[in-house]
């Protein structure tokens, strides 16, 4: 069976190499379920509308309470959504667009894990100049406590 030059440059320019017809299925086949960048939705605000995780947060824990602290500079505070659910903090943002613009809002998100060690009746979240501080105060049962030797 004979093939024309155009149709071997076809198939060189397809694939990457026309010796193996195997060489682009991985990108075809990654192309056809998540498009041409999988990625640009995960890493940049660019892209579809999904929850992203992008922007800072930090921990701490001291003896009492666990300590959240976050930078959202730009957002109102009417656009935080606070939650704690399956022993979890979830944080999520909306970002919305500047006037006259057309793009859709940006929506993010962050969860942060925690041991079933807290007081869930007690937390309390501020927002004050773009930062977001919550504090989430451990159960008394779980706290440290001094033992008396006899």
């Amino acid at each position: 069976m004979e093939r024309s030059e155009e149709n071997m440059n076809s198939l060189a320019n397809r694939t990457g190499n026309y010796f193996d017809p195997f060489s682009g299925i991985s990108r075809d086949m990654t192309q056809a379920f998540f498009g041409a960048n999988p990625w640009a939705g995960f890493f940049s605000p660019a892209g579809s509308n999904h929850l992203r995780p992008a922007f800072r947060l930090d921990v701490y824990e001291g003896p009492e309470a666990w300590k959240v602290v976050s930078e959202v500079a730009g957002v109102n505070r009417e656009d935080i959504a606070l939650r704690y659910e399956d022993d979890a903090l979830v944080i999520e943002l909306t970002v919305k667009p500047a006037e006259g613009s057309n793009t859709e809002p940006r929506k993010y998100a962050r969860t942060v894990r925690f041991d079933g060690t807290v007081d869930i009746d007690k937390v309390e979240a501020r927002y004050n100049d773009g930062h977001l501080t919550v504090v989430l105060p451990k159960a008394e049962e779980t706290r440290p406590r001094e033992i008396t030797i006899q």
